[in-house]
């Protein structure tokens, strides 16, 4: 498959599965500078293929951010100017598709407070977006491709030529551009999660046990969600799109105040360049007490310091180890990849799609037991010793995942 073929096959899933680009639609992408070629094949694709209105792309350069996150004065970090979260406000609310390729960022040597710094005032500017996005008022979804310094973290054995190569190959089949037809095939793998996150909805779980060597957890669950995981639909039900691309996992909300016990992460986290290793969380009535990490301890204490809803927890995921991330036996640097390798929790704002949240202040949030906060940070703790056990409502107990499999 020649490296044309290979962007035209991952335009067309992204478009097609993605975001369900409709005819007259609009398209906004965000696209890092260095794959400006793959921006053009898009663009192609939207209006050929698909009949987009219009097509509009959005340039990022992770050097410039870097610079700003070294070099700005410490009173001006996190003061994003508001006109850009009106754009991205005004482009959510009006039903515009948004496509967003992302970067892996490594190897960052930036105080953990000023990375904080940063992250809370975009997040800030960006609220009345992100509003939208939980209310499912657009479709969205998120990918990446490879680029040499992604690649060297993957394979940091290989020569940066080989690395790329070998990344390369990771992504195509992970994202299923190998198989005949990749449209096709993740329409059959969409069915095949909805046909599971339909099983766990039927079985009406109030909470979940965790055990593994790493983890000892219960983690009560929201009332009146729903389990996602597969497609989603706009609130207009317009597009019917897939957030992440790849996306293997089952998500829900769990109940902010039914969080008990122990969990240490199975796998590294890169939170925007820091890495932090061995993870470790202490939990009681849902709120974070005690936390430990081999490496990245400032920067977790940073995350946990964010606001008011960062010690509490926003998503719980399910993910079997036969995900073909998890069993390439590489650890991919970037939580997009990695949360689909295995089970997750997320420290911070409530999962979107699990419940509508429209009309709901934020007391009317924490009476329903969901979550706000700025961040919201996926860290996995699953692996092929993990054992899940679902107490539903009904009394009864039922082992759901057994070995990291689905036991359903």
């Amino acid at each position: 498959m020649s490296g044309r073929a290979v962007l035209e096959g991952f335009a067309r899933m992204l478009l097609a599965i993605g975001v369900d680009l409709q005819p007259g639609q609009d398209l906004l992408a965000e696209i890092p500078v260095e794959h400006s070629a793959f921006a053009a094949v898009l663009t192609q694709a939207a209006y050929r293929e698909f009949g987009a209105r219009y097509v509009k792309i959005v340039y990022t350069d992770d050097r410039v951010r870097g610079l700003m996150l070294n070099h700005a004065r410490e009173e001006y970090l996190g003061c994003y100017p508001q006109w850009e979260g009106d754009m991205m406000e005004q482009m959510s609310a009006s039903g515009c598709a948004f496509v967003r390729v992302g970067t892996v960022r490594g190897g960052a040597d930036i105080p953990s407070a000023r990375l904080a710094a940063e992250r809370r005032g975009f997040m800030r500017a960006m609220e009345g977006y992100r509003r939208n996005l939980n209310q499912m008022k657009m479709s969205w979804c998120s990918v990446l491709l490879p680029t040499t310094a992604w690649a060297v973290m993957v394979y940091p054995e290989l020569k940066e030529e080989d690395a790329l190569e070998a990344l390369w190959r990771d992504v195509i089949h992970i994202n299923r551009l190998d198989a005949a037809d990749p449209v096709e095939a993740w329409k059959a793998h969409r069915d095949g999660l909805e046909a599971i996150r339909d099983r766990l909805n039927a079985l009406d779980i109030t909470e979940l046990e965790f055990f593994s060597p790493t983890m000892e957890l219960t983690v009560g669950l929201i009332e009146n969600g729903s389990w996602v995981g597969g497609s989603v639909y706009t609130m207009d039900g317009r597009n019917r799109f897939m957030p992440n691309l790849p996306t293997e996992e089952i998500f829900f909300i769990p109940h902010k105040y039914r969080v008990n016990g122990r969990v240490r992460a199975t796998m590294p986290l890169n939170y925007s360049g820091r890495v932090i290793e061995g993870l470790e969380l202490m939990v009681e009535n849902g709120r974070v007490t005690g936390c430990d990490a081999a490496c990245g301890r400032e920067v977790l204490e940073g995350i946990l310091d964010t606001d008011c809803g960062a010690g509490y927890f926003g998503e719980v995921a399910l993910v079997p180890v036969s995900s073909p991330i998890y069993q390439s036996g590489r650890v991919f640097q970037t939580t997009l990849y990695d949360e689909n390798a295995v089970c997750h929790l997320a420290l911070g704002n409530h999962a979107a799609a699990v419940t509508d949240t429209r009309g709901l202040d934020d007391g009317g949030l924490d009476r329903r037991g969901i979550n706000k906060s700025l961040i919201h940070v996926d860290f996995m703790v699953g692996s092929d010793q993990l054992r899940i056990t679902a107490r539903c409502r009904d009394g009864t107990r039922r082992v759901i995942m057994e070995n990291g499999a689905f036991s359903i």
